[in-house]
């Protein structure tokens, strides 16, 4: 079994919580957004506009609710993912093949999410890094000697 070092412990725990907040920001926007019409910052918005700005700003704004929805989606069905195979990773119940697997992931994902969650991304690639190179096989130049 694959006991993971400190470093890389702490920066997937704390890359878990970062996803964590982001998943939850992104499910209350999505809550949120249908009570939009009763703020009044939206009804000032609303009474400087013609009948068609209101029909094109409704239209946006459905249009911004229905990719925040399928993001909101997404990133929480990744997120319980990367919640399981990273506990587990933490916990150490991996061989250090599935080890180096799930570091590779690791590093990967925070490659991609760097693009919408900056520190997630950063946390995730250093970490999935860090451990990666942790358990590839390092050859004793003065073995042979």
């Amino acid at each position: 079994m694959h006991k993971m070092e400190n470093t890389p412990k702490k920066l997937t725990i704390f890359g878990l919580v970062a996803e964590g907040l982001s998943v939850f920001t992104y499910v209350g926007l999505v809550l949120i957004f249908p009570f939009f019409d009763r703020f009044t910052f939206y009804k000032d918005i609303l009474a400087e506009m013609t009948a068609s700005e209101i029909e094109s700003f409704n239209y946006i704004m459905y249009l911004i609710y229905i990719i925040v929805f399928i993001f909101a989606f997404v990133f929480l069905v990744i997120f319980i993912i990367n919640l399981i195979i990273f506990t587990k990773l933490i916990k150490g119940i991996y061989s250090k093949e599935k080890a180096k697997k799930v570091y590779l992931y690791q590093a990967i994902w925070g490659g991609l999410i760097m693009m919408i969650n900056l520190i997630t991304g950063v946390l995730y690639l250093i970490s999935g890094i860090q451990g990666y190179n942790s358990l590839v096989d390092k050859i004793e130049i003065r073995e042979g000697i």
